[in-house]
């Protein structure tokens, strides 16, 4: 499976524990947000991802 596939099945069905094992995967959440601001083209700073899965304590 891509990860395009597992990243649309994530939207649609929510899964927690896929996204903090992908956000693990890639290095950690702070690594994950910052590819995605990179992406995104905003200052690193505007995303705050806490945990893999986008969930707070």
């Amino acid at each position: 499976m891509t990860l395009a596939k597992i990243l649309k099945q994530m939207n649609i069905y929510s899964n927690n524990n896929m996204a903090e094992m992908l956000a693990e995967f890639m290095g950690s959440a702070l690594v994950v947000s910052q590819l995605a601001a990179k992406s995104a083209a905003v200052p690193p700073e505007e995303i705050q991802l806490i945990k893999g899965s986008g969930l707070g304590r």
